[in-house]
């Protein structure tokens, strides 16, 4: 059996006996029961013309039933009433879902602990422990599986999204679960609780940068910059960056390494000093 085979039988839970090479007798009761199935359908509708499957299955339909019906010519019985006296009480229920086609692939699990279909330029993660070892994807038009040595590692809903990613939580490594929870709304929420000037400083940031995923790399930083040297000295730095107009973790990591946040601004050095070259403002009234 090829891999399709054996998996639909599986899904079904039955076992696939294969006929043996250069023995016909192991095909007799098949052959057979397809000559009659000629003789007492197709030949009856030989002359009939069918435009579409559901008409042909409705003429078929009740010849069926009269060749299952039909006595054997030597046993007092007919097939129905075999398959419901012998086969019926041993059927089983279908499973809840149709067996799928599944396509195999053999790939690499890439640095950022996903895995490619190319079919779909869709990304899908695993494990980050699989990283640079090889996998089987096997993915059907609903699910998409990966395996390692025969062992389950990852299941996603399939997705035809080009080029995007469909990540689990729990794939991700510790640094990058903190990251996942990054975005706009839950640095200016941080931001609030702690200062108003900080507030206002986080705000900037996002303005200031062209793409969202700067910014958040930024506050991420500023975030860090509080734990470690606390709210009041963060709102410092943060009012001594604004007065430059200055936004971005970088400049408030350095105002703050060299303790610059505990000097107070001196409104006379934002001042132009007196010169007689400077004419000022009341030269031009």
């Amino acid at each position: 059996m090829n891999k399709d085979f054996k998996a639909f039988a599986l899904h079904y839970g039955t076992a696939v006996l294969a006929t043996r090479a250069r023995k016909p007798k192991d095909k007799a009761l098949v052959e057979n029961a397809v000559r009659l199935v000629y003789q007492r359908i197709c030949f009856t509708l030989k002359d009939r013309v069918f435009f579409d499957l559901h008409s042909l299955n409705q003429a078929i339909s009740p010849l069926l039933d009269l060749y299952n019906e039909r006595m054997y010519q030597q046993r007092q019985t007919s097939r129905k009433q075999l398959f419901l006296d012998q086969e019926k009480p041993l059927l089983s229920p279908l499973p809840i879902q149709p067996y799928e086609l599944l396509t195999y692939k053999h790939t690499m699990v890439q640095k950022n602990y996903h895995v490619f279909i190319s079919e779909d330029k869709h990304y899908y993660s695993v494990p980050h422990q699989y990283i640079g070892r090889k996998v089987e994807i096997r993915y059907s038009e609903t699910l998409v599986e990966v395996y390692s040595y025969s062992s389950r590692i990852a299941c996603h809903f399939r997705n035809r999204t080009a080029a995007a990613f469909s990540t689990h939580d729990n794939h991700m490594p510790e640094n990058h679960q903190i990251m996942k929870d990054w975005n706009m709304a839950s640095f200016l929420s941080w931001a609030e609780s702690k200062d108003p000037v900080i507030y206002q400083y986080i705000e900037k940031v996002f303005v200031q940068r062209s793409h969202p995923e700067q910014a958040c790399r930024s506050c991420g930083g500023i975030q860090r910059l509080g734990k470690i040297y606390g709210t009041e000295r963060l709102k410092s730095a943060c009012l001594r960056a604004i007065s430059f107009e200055q936004y971005g973790y970088k400049i408030l990591e350095s105002i703050l390494r060299q303790n610059l946040d505990q000097q107070h601004l001196q409104q006379d050095e934002l001042q132009l000093p007196l010169h007689e070259n400077l004419r000022g403002s009341a030269y031009y009234r």
